[in-house]
């Protein structure tokens, strides 16, 4: 919650060197804004949280939103389906040479995929690895 992050550099002062942000890069933009140090989400798509990050960095603001706007559906798909969505896109990716998941994790089904197959092809254009 990017409020959290707020309170905590509020509350710590000087004692604190920084504060990341989680939650798989949903409230980037605004956990930036509030004064987070960076963002830990899961792997997948690391290097379009980067390129997100970097344009936050030198000022495009507007940039940044508009590739954050560029990967969101992905981003509600992994809150809805989490580590399973992960797995696939790193399969996909060819980073992994597996998308099995442990038992008793959630799995993606046939429509699943579907849906996840027209999220990544307006993304993968993006991709920088």
């Amino acid at each position: 919650e990017p409020r959290a992050i707020s309170a905590t550099l509020a509350a710590a002062g000087d004692a604190c060197k920084g504060v990341f942000g989680g939650q798989g890069g949903i409230y980037l933009l605004d956990e930036y804004r509030r004064g987070s140090q960076g963002n830990m989400p899961a792997g997948q798509i690391t290097d379009l949280h980067v390129a997100i990050w970097n344009k936050l960095e030198t000022g495009d603001t507007v940039g940044a939103r508009q590739l954050f706007n560029r990967i969101l559906p992905l981003l509600n798909f992994e809150r809805m389906h989490g580590v399973a969505t992960y797995k696939e896109v790193l399969y996909r990716r060819g980073i992994f040479q597996s998308r099995a998941t442990r038992a008793p994790g959630k799995f993606l089904d046939d429509q699943d995929r579907v849906e996840l197959d027209a999220i990544l092809a307006d993304i993968e254009p993006l991709y920088q690895l």
